[in-house]
């Protein structure tokens, strides 16, 4: 039987895993509420204006998952979502960003050393 091993790269295994994370933790909120409230993925589909089937397909990975929409989903719930980037520590990154001229920065960039993170928080 063959097997294949592939390497994704620094680059896409950093985009799978924030996406993982964004769908981890939307699912940890979705959980939060159902064992909360009862609620139901028809009652989110009601709230966004779409059908139960769409998001069915989208929490569970078959269709894909914007921003937006989980913004929306969050909204649904009564929660609110918190998007936080932070510099790659030096030396950590095997593919810094590229170094532009001085004079031709035009904005300045936060220097705290950590990654990024995503944070849902309960509407108060």
């Amino acid at each position: 039987m063959p097997s294949f091993n592939f390497d994704i790269g620094e680059k896409d295994r950093v985009g799978s895993r924030f996406l993982s994370d964004v769908r981890d933790e939307l699912q940890r909120a979705l959980a939060t509420e159902k064992a909360r409230r009862k609620i139901t993925q028809q009652q989110i589909a009601e709230k966004l204006e779409t059908s139960r089937a769409v998001i069915n397909r989208q929490l569970m990975g078959l269709e894909n998952l914007g921003i937006k929409r989980v913004a929306e989903i969050l909204w649904a719930i009564g929660w609110e979502p918190h998007f936080e980037a932070r510099r790659i520590p030096t030396g950590e990154n095997q593919h810094p960003a590229v170094q532009y001229p001085v004079n031709s920065v035009k904005a300045s960039a936060s220097t705290t050393n950590s990654v990024v993170t995503v944070v849902t928080r309960a509407a108060a």
